[in-house]
């Protein structure tokens, strides 16, 4: 406890200082290269890690997860995966 505050565990740790990565769900036999180079491909984006996992076995849809909304909070910069993808969908 913490100033009277019960503080939770980090549920998905890093170490400081590491950049930020993305998960790559590995359901469905998607080729993740050819998700993220080929626009008719439907994506689908969302932050955190087990939610990309449930979206991709029930949907189908290849779905990417952000470690969370502050994951470029240190770097400030696009990670490489994301600057290389073709986002004209």
């Amino acid at each position: 406890m913490m100033g009277g505050v019960r503080q939770k565990a980090a549920r998905y740790p890093q170490p400081r200082g590491t950049a930020p990565q993305i998960y790559f769900p590995q359901i469905a036999g998607h080729d993740w290269r050819r998700v993220l180079v080929d626009a008719t491909i439907p994506l689908v984006i969302t932050e955190g890690e087990v939610k990309s996992a449930s979206v991709m076995a029930n949907t189908g849809l290849p779905t990417l997860g952000l470690g969370g909304v502050f994951m470029y909070a240190d770097q400030k910069s696009v990670l490489p995966t994301l600057q290389a993808a073709n986002w004209e969908r």
